[in-house]
């Protein structure tokens, strides 16, 4: 056996290597002694060289399971529903990975990899930090089967490569600090009424941005101060900012009066 383990209710938790054991292309057993694998544990191959990884049965892989495998590059978990935080994290040739069923994405949980493009279908909840520093991330799409409510904080903040980023807009209602801070994107609409909150500087940084879109439903007589105040676009010099008629004559650091386009909420 390549593997320490441990029983849990829901069957086998794989720990990490037996004593002495260096493996490159992992491969995880389905099961052990008729019991399945079902688990990954906390910081179980932390700092391994696994080049790839196989988990057939594995739904869920805990807290730094893989952090910081600076030699992995393809992962496959067909069953995995739960990656929780930065399970991931710092695997910086990572640019495969196979995750149809996944439903939980952990904070931090793919941040500082190689990854390129990634997308997901059937995501529930993504963490903060989750894709940050990502600096090869060009794409990603989270489709309509993802039931998503909110980009969290430091989504793809410092994805310097970033140019597409897609999710269902008509379930998101909350837009975290920085969520798009320090990427290439030219646009960014967040004019769906889904939207009830935005926090602060969403934008900062985004050097290429053209048209950015203010939602229309959010309380600005109340919120119109701080909520104002707090975006910052002094480093997107060519932005067009879409306000609705009801926050006019607000103040937008970095942003010209030739800026701004109102429209009709």
């Amino acid at each position: 056996m390549h593997f320490s383990y441990t029983k849990i209710p829901a069957g086998i938790e794989i720990t990490g290597f037996a004593p002495g054991e260096k493996i490159k292309h992992l491969v995880l057993p389905e099961e052990i002694d008729g019991i399945p694998v079902v688990s990954v544990g906390e910081e179980a191959f932390w700092g391994a060289g696994i080049e790839s990884l196989d988990a057939p049965s594995v739904r869920r892989v805990n807290p730094c399971a893989f952090r910081d495998c600076r030699n992995l590059r393809r992962i496959s978990l067909p069953q995995a529903t739960d990656l929780l935080g930065f399970s991931f994290a710092g695997c910086g040739v990572l640019e495969e990975i196979s995750l149809p069923m996944v439903r939980v994405l952990g904070p931090g949980c793919f941040e500082a990899t190689g990854l390129r493009e990634a997308s997901f279908g059937s995501l529930a909840k993504v963490g903060a930090y989750c894709f940050s520093k990502c600096k090869k991330l060009r794409s990603l799409i989270f489709a309509d089967g993802c039931t998503i409510t909110a980009i969290p904080r430091n989504l793809v903040a410092d994805c310097n490569a970033l140019t597409t980023l897609r999710y269902p807009t008509e379930r998101v209602c909350t837009i975290g600090k920085h969520a798009f801070r320090a990427t290439r994107l030219e646009e960014i609409d967040l004019s769906s009424p889904a939207i009830t909150r935005l926090d602060w500087c969403v934008a900062y940084d985004c050097r290429r941005l053209a048209t950015f879109r203010f939602p229309p439903h959010i309380s600005y007589e109340t919120t119109k101060h701080d909520f104002f105040s707090l975006q910052d676009f002094s480093q997107s010099p060519n932005v067009k900012i879409h306000l609705p008629l009801a926050a006019k004559d607000v103040y937008l650091k970095g942003v010209k009066d030739e800026q701004i386009v109102y429209y009709a909420d």
